[in-house]
């Protein structure tokens, strides 16, 4: 079982902030779904994994907690990654990510031409936290042992996720579905971190929103997108106008 280091809260806000959070270790236990928490060494909660399980803690917590518990139930930890809702702290980091011309080669929409463009990005994925409780996460390279405890938080590398939309959108058959994207920063290519946040993020809504098939639209050219997407399981499923732009959607095999 290895150490996990995330953040938590003691504020008991109803809406807490990156910034009122404080770096603690949730031990990682893959498979576990139980969310039952145990003091040790004070003032240290640690959380079984699955990170993103169940909220339901009864007889458990109370106060604050209970709000560090709902918090948590967004984050969802890989075995290089942690995952976590997008905040508005995250700007900088997409609009560097969604500017860049060689992560939108593909992109129907092309870069962000500016600031503002990467900001109206931003706040559509934050209502959709706010509205659904779904949404995209950004991925954070977890922490080295050899790393201080006490270092400064580190910037997003990628984001990646579901959120809700309707097949309306890009055929002519409405059906409600969930959006996958996967775009990491140049820099994480060829590590197969992508692949590893997708797949999560595949089965994380499978959990939550099972009457939802989970759909990835990709350009036909776009090989890396469609490796990632048939690594995690996904088979093309038809061609489709995205934007119109002509795209391929990928699914599950088994949802169609």
């Amino acid at each position: 079982m290895a150490d996990l280091h995330v953040c938590w809260s003691r504020r008991g806000d109803s809406n807490p902030q990156p910034s009122d959070y404080k770096s603690d270790a949730l031990p990682i236990a893959p498979h576990r779904r139980s969310c039952a928490a145990h003091r040790s060494q004070g003032r240290t909660r640690r959380f079984p994994y699955e990170l993103a399980g169940s909220t339901q803690c009864p007889g458990r917590f109370s106060g604050d907690e209970i709000q560090y518990v709902r918090h948590v139930a967004h984050f969802v930890a890989t075995e290089r990654l942690l995952l976590r809702p997008v905040s508005e702290d995250d700007l900088p980091v997409v609009f560097a990510i969604h500017a860049d011309p060689a992560t939108n080669r593909y992109s129907p929409s092309g870069p962000d031409a500016d600031l503002d463009a990467s900001r109206r990005r931003l706040d559509t994925w934050l209502k959709d936290w706010e509205r659904d409780g779904i949404g995209y996460w950004a991925a954070i390279a977890l922490r080295h042992e050899d790393e201080a405890e006490d270092q400064p938080a580190k910037a997003p590398i990628g984001f990646v996720g579901v959120r809700h939309a309707d097949a309306s959108e890009w055929s002519e058959r409405p059906e409600p579905l969930l959006n996958l994207c996967y775009r990491f920063s140049p820099h994480c290519w060829g590590r197969s971190l992508a692949t590893e946040a997708a797949r999560s993020s595949v089965a994380w809504g499978a959990r939550h929103r099972p009457d939802r098939p989970v759909v990835a639209l990709t350009s036909p050219d776009n090989s890396p997108s469609i490796a990632v997407a048939r690594k995690i399981g996904l088979a093309a499923y038809r061609e489709v106008a995205y934007h119109g732009t002509p795209s391929v959607e990928y699914r599950r095999p088994d949802s169609g």
